[in-house]
């Protein structure tokens, strides 16, 4: 068992636990990420499968609204990927771990760009989310 304790980093068990669970949600994002791939796919599918002459204008502007969002979460996710990469394995032994190289360096152009795509695509989500509500409310008046 010592060597296999040798082999282990030498910080603090909240810098270890920081570590797990970064390295575990970059993971779990990609679970995330394949679940929308699928909803992407089966939402394109449908949307041409129902077009018709009167909606298909509609339709149109939905599929270029889904694929924009598709298109946002397919940058986040390379862009987060390739922040852990750098954290983990490439910056590895940055003073204090990745979590502290996560934090320290946020401001690099790959983790801006993680940011912004999110944000980005939170904003559309809101968007039809919101005016979906207030169609709703109208409708029942």
């Amino acid at each position: 068992m010592e060597l296999i304790d040798s082999y282990r980093p030498d910080f603090p068990p909240d810098v270890i636990f920081s570590e797990h669970t970064w390295l575990q949600g970059a993971f779990i994002a990609s679970i995330a990420y394949g679940m929308s791939a699928v909803l992407f796919a089966m939402t394109i599918y449908l949307l041409q499968k129902h077009r018709r002459r009167h909606n298909s204008s509609k339709h149109f502007a939905l599929t270029i609204y889904v694929s924009l969002l598709f298109m946002l979460s397919t940058v986040y996710q390379g862009t987060l990927q390739e922040w852990t990469q750098l954290s983990f394995i490439d910056w590895r032994n940055f003073p204090g771990g990745p979590s502290n190289f996560q934090n320290v360096m946020f401001s690099m152009p790959v983790d801006m760009g993680a940011n912004t795509t999110l944000v980005i695509s939170n904003w559309l989500c809101d968007v039809i989310n919101v005016s979906s509500a207030i169609l709703l409310c109208f409708r029942g008046h």
